[in-house]
């Protein structure tokens, strides 16, 4: 029952949020970006694996989503994140016994992703509406890189776009871990063949690769400095302290 409650909320909200983002009005409210307040992590849930996946946008989770949907027979059209899938908030994730995981990437390299495929190729390539369309003129197609990094740190996690909020609100709650596992995107297939011999999963295919140079030829040593500051929790907490010290020298 309060499964059912969960999915027809976030349904709910969905749809919504389609509406506004199709009103020719929505860049004239300026409390329009608080509506991201309302967007609660939420984990996917496979009941035929007792599995729990709890997806990071920008982290392979469009190829996750087709590798398990194939393995159950699910059928869906179009776009694999619009599939049937079972949802629950992440703050009811350990109600059940099911196996939690979830990925996680540099945030560096992420937040570039980012912006290859959010600015340049929609907006800029394609010539699509903004998909940042709740920022108003804050982000634009012909915005640079250092523009972009210094937007998003000046946005706090509680109203960030879920492509650019902080990777631990999406894993852990009250301060505490949900997940049994965290993958990283830099060893994605090594950390997949560790839940592939578990639950006997395919092979990822692979999907939506954003176009980008090598992320440390993207920073400079002060631009890396502002946005490890944004991430800094998330540097932290999974292991890409080394990494980005090597980009602030």
């Amino acid at each position: 029952m309060a499964g059912m409650f969960w999915r027809t909320l976030s349904r709910s909200i969905d749809a919504a949020k389609l509406q506004l983002k199709n009103s020719p009005l929505v860049t004239r409210l300026p409390l329009i970006r608080y509506s991201y307040l309302f967007e609660y992590p939420k984990t996917i849930v496979v009941p035929e694996l007792k599995l729990g996946f709890v997806p990071t946008p920008k982290v392979a989770n469009r190829s996750m989503k087709i590798a398990i949907a194939s393995h159950i027979g699910m059928q869906w059209r179009g776009d694999i994140h619009q599939a049937p899938w079972h949802f629950t908030p992440l703050a009811l994730l350990r109600e059940n016994d099911y196996y939690r995981f979830g990925f996680v990437r540099n945030p560096l390299d992420r937040l570039l992703s980012c912006y290859a495929q959010k600015i340049v190729y929609y907006e800029k390539e394609l010539g699509m509406r903004p998909l940042l369309w709740r920022y108003g003129k804050t982000f634009h197609k012909d915005m640079t890189f250092p523009e972009f990094v210094v937007a998003v740190a000046d946005i706090p996690d509680r109203i960030s776009d879920i492509h650019f909020r902080s990777q631990h609100t999406f894993l852990y709650h009250r301060g505490k871990l949900m997940v049994d596992f965290v993958g990283h995107f830099e060893q994605l297939n090594k950390d997949w063949d560790f839940l592939r011999e578990k639950f006997s999963l395919p092979e990822l295919p692979h999907q939506n690769r954003s176009q980008h140079v090598d992320y440390r030829e993207a920073y400079t040593p002060e631009l890396a400095r502002i946005a490890a500051r944004r991430y800094k929790k998330d540097i932290e907490l999974f292991g890409y302290s080394d990494e980005i010290a090597k980009l602030l020298k």
